[in-house]
């Protein structure tokens, strides 16, 4: 587990209302993945770069699926 992986464990934890522990023993890895594919996807910087690409709207929605594992 790297250290920033850690951190947003914290802050998520926090955002839920629980202690890292009960969080880390109450979500699986996919629904955690999931978290993190979600609040970046909130990150200004990452719609500006992502809306910036080259892409069909097709490849922008294959885009998506991946990022959130579908």
């Amino acid at each position: 587990m790297t250290r920033g992986s850690r951190i947003y464990y914290f802050r998520l934890a926090e955002r839920l209302g629980k202690t890292v522990k009960q969080l880390l023993n109450e979500i699986d890895a996919h629904e955690l993945a999931e978290w993190m594919a979600y609040d970046m996807t909130q990150d200004e910087d990452w719609v500006k770069d992502f809306k910036a690409k080259n892409m069909s709207d097709e490849q922008r929605s294959a885009e998506m699926r991946k990022l959130f594992g579908f």
